[in-house]
């Protein structure tokens, strides 16, 4: 028997109608990306921009905005804006893996504003960065050589001093530290006086002594590079580059 025809007409009511509930704040931001995207990808990058400042704005917290916002400031030629962005995700992922993609990009863009811009009269860059690693022995658990190739567009100042500050990392450790397996900051031996196309090469050793790496659970992570004219920081480097934006990095770091 239909339930229909046994009751009332009056008792038989449609169910109400059911309310989707609100977008939560997060379904909000991954919306306000994609839309800015879109535009993006139509070439209405002002409109992008708009919407990634509204939505950094609206949620700071969303990390995938400060990745976004950079690579369209990088489209749009605004390194420095770029930086900037990175720079602020680096401060709000801090212990997560974006912050280590932020410290390689923040790292990138300020080596490549440092080298497109003209060297003054006097000033010392480093053009190139080089790493030999020796064959293995029993005299040593690792044994790396860097070579440093620096370069000025005038009389060099005086007195030039290039320091070599190593890093490790231990196993299961988190960020790199400087070496315990020598100094960890040496200063690099100079090759003779300066060449006539105005570059002089410098070179520094990271050596492991024999037994170390079985007593202590770490291997070579990288290295940075620092050329000072007196106390003056002319130019710096590092491989990987992220090292740059590591706490571990500005130990003993003197200012230009």
């Amino acid at each position: 028997v239909r339930l229909a025809a046994v009751l009332p007409a009056a008792a038989v009511r449609p169910a109400p109608a059911t309310t989707p509930p609100a977008p939560t704040r997060a379904e909000l931001s991954d919306r306000m990306l994609q839309a800015a995207r879109s535009r993006q990808t139509e070439g209405r990058l002002n409109d992008a921009d708009e919407t990634l400042a509204k939505l950094q704005s609206e949620d700071p917290g969303y990390l995938p905005a400060y990745p976004a916002r950079a690579a369209m400031f990088e489209q749009r030629g605004m390194p420095d804006k770029a930086i900037g962005q990175w720079a602020l995700l680096l401060q709000r992922a801090a212990g997560t893996p974006e912050a280590k993609r932020a410290a390689g990009e923040w790292a990138r863009l300020t080596q490549e504003q440092r080298r497109r811009t003209p060297t003054p009269a006097g000033r010392i860059r480093i053009r190139d960065l080089a790493l030999q690693r020796f064959p293995d022995s029993e005299d040593y658990d690792d044994m790396r050589l860097i070579r440093v190739t620096l370069e000025t567009a005038g009389p060099a100042p005086t007195p030039l001093r290039v320091e070599v500050a190593f890093f490790d990392r231990d196993a299961g450790a988190g960020a790199p530290t400087l070496s315990r397996a020598m100094m960890p900051r040496v200063e690099a031996q100079l090759a003779g006086p300066w060449q006539p196309d105005r570059t002089l090469t410098a070179s520094a050793a990271y050596v492991v002594p024999a037994g170390f790496r079985a007593a202590n659970r770490c291997s070579f992570h990288g290295y940075i590079v620092r050329v000072y004219a007196g106390n003056v920081l002319q130019d710096e480097a590092a491989r990987p580059m992220d090292l740059l934006a590591q706490p571990a990095a500005t130990a003993g770091r003197v200012a230009p």
